[in-house]
């Protein structure tokens, strides 16, 4: 995954893929930094990080270029998915990421 850019933020300062966990030089942002609304650098996605209900991460796709259809409103189904029962679930909204955990780093 690329890095990120948090939406929010104005100056639109890149922050470190949080797949990687966080860098040393990021060490001084809390655990719930990654929570709130970010864009991926390309600007074809936005998620929505939150909290689960396990104390872990999570986040849900609130736009996507690739899931939208061509009327620029309507979200596109989950047609590929294995479990036939969700294929008809919008994939706007839909949770994508879940189990993240926050890993401390310790400075040497």
């Amino acid at each position: 995954m690329t890095e990120i850019t948090n939406w929010k933020d104005k100056g639109h300062e890149k922050a470190r893929s949080f797949l990687n966990s966080f860098p040393l030089s990021a060490n001084k942002y809390a655990e719930n930094a990654i929570l709130g609304v970010w864009q991926s650098e390309e600007r074809n996605a936005i998620f929505e990080f939150v909290q689960l209900e396990d104390g872990r991460y999570g986040s849900r796709l609130i736009f996507g270029a690739q899931v939208i259809e061509e009327d620029g409103k309507t979200s596109r189904g989950d047609v590929h998915n294995p479990d036939e029962s969700l294929r008809d679930r919008d994939l706007l909204g839909i949770v994508n990421l879940t189990g993240l955990t926050f890993k401390q780093q310790s400075v040497c």
